[in-house]
């Protein structure tokens, strides 16, 4: 269902933080369930990003943004990504055109290249058939290159290792079906030692997958976990470290989640 303006406008104004604890829980829970909702919320979050970059905000807008969705990891990564991607336009426009290299050849070009050198065993009504099928091809593999992950972030404490299962502490996460990754932001303890980078390992209960961090600092580390590794049950995260003498070593510390539809 289509959203109407006012969701749209609610929307923005959860992102900027300007609705009382009520609002935004109500937000939050139909987050849950409406994908035209979340779709509004990935797109608003691109939007206002843009127009932070570009000095498009308001001052209020620019402060609210600031105070609120910018200090999350997530929004951190896609103000990060966004500069770059800015940044290199620049650096593309700015490179001269190249002088000794002959012009590119369009699309439709190379496609009636190749059936001329293969006209000889093509009838007139499969070549159409398959000219209609390289375009369909083309197009799809353009779209599929430039559509970016959808991704939820959530935020995760340490639990003790030592503790007893029945003891741990179950961090609820709920992976809409829209979602293509989720990126967990691992709080490390006061107490954590400098590291020189850290491997996340994911435990499901039956293996272990080790994944490379998105980023890390001394407070975080940041991981991404496709959606396809995440089906409903209990997981634990654990953390090994390289130390400074390039030996590897697990922190004593864990991070405990129980996914849920």
């Amino acid at each position: 269902m289509a959203l109407n303006n006012y969701d749209q406008a609610r929307i923005r104004e959860y992102l900027l933080g300007r609705l009382s604890d009520e609002e935004q829980e109500k937000i939050e829970e139909q987050l849950m369930v409406n994908d035209d909702l979340f779709d509004e919320l990935e797109a608003s979050k691109c939007e206002l990003i843009e127009e932070y970059s570009a000095g498009e905000l308001s001052q209020t807008d620019r402060e609210s943004l600031e105070g609120g969705y910018l200090v999350s990891p997530e929004g951190r990564q896609r103000y990060t990504f966004d500069r770059a991607l800015g940044r290199l336009e620049q650096r593309r426009q700015r490179k001269p055109a190249p002088t000794t290299v002959p012009p590119s050849v369009g699309l439709f070009e190379q496609i009636r290249a190749f059936f001329n050198w293969r006209r000889w065993a093509l009838a007139g009504g499969s070549a159409a058939i398959l000219l209609t099928g390289a375009i369909s091809i083309y197009v799809a593999r353009s779209i599929f290159i430039a559509r970016a992950p959808v991704f939820v972030s959530v935020d995760l404490t340490s639990n003790v290792a030592n503790r007893s299962p029945g003891a741990r502490q179950y961090h609820s996460v709920t992976v809409p079906s829209n979602v293509d990754e989720v990126r967990f932001s691992l709080q490390l303890p006061e107490s954590a030692p400098a590291r020189t980078s850290y491997v996340v390992e994911l435990d499901n209960q039956t293996e272990t997958t080790t994944f490379k961090p998105l980023a890390q600092d001394q407070t975080h580390v940041v991981v991404a976990i496709p959606a396809n590794k995440l089906p409903p049950g209990l997981y634990a995260f654990r953390l090994q470290a390289t130390l400074s003498d390039g030996t590897t070593q697990h922190e004593p510390w864990e991070y405990y989640i129980k996914v849920t539809n």
